[in-house]
C-alpha cells in the first residue's frame, strides 16, 4: 500500500515537472521566437495577388536591437502592406520609441498602416497626446 502511493507520488511529481517545463518553454518561446504564420485567401474584389504582413501586440518587447531582427522577417516576407494591430507600447511605458523605431524600419520595406489598440489609448490618455503625431513621423498611416 505504501509502495503503490510512493509510485502515485512520484508519477504525479513527474508529470507535474514535464508540465511546468512545458509550459515554461511555451512561454519563453512566445517571448523570444519569432514565428511566421502563411494564410491565403481568395477574393474577387482584389485583381492582383497582395502580400500582407500583420502584427500585433509587441507590447514594447524587441526582437533585436531596434526590433531589426523582426523587421529582416518581415522584409523576408516580401509583403506589398504591413499592417500594424495595436499595443505595440503599454499604457505605461516610458515613451514610444519600440514602436516608432519599428514603424521606421518597416515603412523603407513596404507602406505601413497602424491601428492604435486600447494600450496606445490610454497612453495618450495618460499625457502623451502625440502620439499619432509620431507615428505618423516614423512612416506609418
Amino acid at each position: 500500500m505504501v509502495n503503490k502511493k510512493r509510485k502515485r507520488l512520484k508519477a504525479t511529481c513527474v508529470l507535474g515537472f514535464i508540465l511546468v517545463t512545458g509550459l515554461t518553454l511555451s512561454i519563453y518561446a512566445s517571448y523570444n521566437c519569432l514565428t511566421v504564420r502563411e494564410y491565403t485567401y481568395s477574393t474577387e474584389k482584389v485583381s492582383q495577388e497582395l502580400t500582407l504582413v500583420v502584427l500585433s501586440d509587441l507590447h514594447g518587447h524587441e526582437f533585436g536591437t531596434g526590433n531589426e531582427e523582426l523587421a529582416r522577417k518581415v522584409a523576408e516576407q516580401r509583403p506589398d502592406i504591413i499592417l500594424l494591430d495595436g499595443d505595440f507600447l503599454n499604457e505605461d511605458s516610458q515613451d514610444e520609441s519600440v514602436a516608432t523605431e519599428l514603424i521606421h524600419n518597416l515603412h523603407e520595406i513596404a507602406p505601413v498602416y497602424y491601428a492604435l489598440g486600447n494600450h496606445e489609448i490610454t497612453y495618450m490618455e495618460n499625457g502623451h497626446p502625440d502620439l499619432l503625431q509620431k507615428i505618423d513621423e516614423a512612416g506609418a498611416t
